[in-house]
């Protein structure tokens, strides 16, 4: 057994997990499992034509989902809504930065903001504010100037 483990690298209980296999059911029990993620996709290029004009053209509440914005955990329910299948939210977000979706971060704006006021303070007040603090420095800085001779 030590042999197998050499010549194979893996473990003894693997090794005793094989005999137990082919001891059940031979060699067709023993075949090779598929592993990592599928190179085919479960979405035909029609489906994904669907998803993408539905989550690009409506909102989420237009479709009956409780929560306004289109996350992952939505869009795999419209898939599984139309399609009947169901992927992960990982693989979700693999569709969707493939078909050029990505994350948005919300834009924080204080509700109370006056957008006049706002442009108004920005060409005004902060030049001014700008160019009082600048003199404040130039006389600081040739006060400095005059204490050093």
């Amino acid at each position: 057994m030590l042999e197998v483990v050499r010549i194979f690298g893996v473990s003894h209980s693997a090794i005793r997990k094989w005999v137990k296999k082919y001891k059940e059911g031979g060699t067709k029990d023993l075949a090779v499992d598929e592993r990592g993620r599928p190179q085919w996709k479960e979405l035909s290029a029609k489906q994904e034509r669907s998803i993408i004009l539905k989550i690009s053209n409506k909102q989420p509440e237009q479709l009956k989902f409780s929560f306004g914005l289109w996350t992952r955990e939505n869009v795999g329910e419209l898939i599984f809504r139309e399609y009947g299948i169901r992927r992960s939210c990982m693989q979700i977000g693999r569709y969707l930065k493939e078909w050029g979706f990505t994350p948005q971060k919300p834009v924080y704006k204080a509700y109370e903001q006056n957008n006049m006021e706002v442009t108004r303070w920005l060409r005004v007040q902060y030049p001014a504010i700008r160019i009082a603090a600048k003199k404040s420095l130039n006389q600081k800085m040739f006060i400095l100037q005059l204490l050093r001779f």
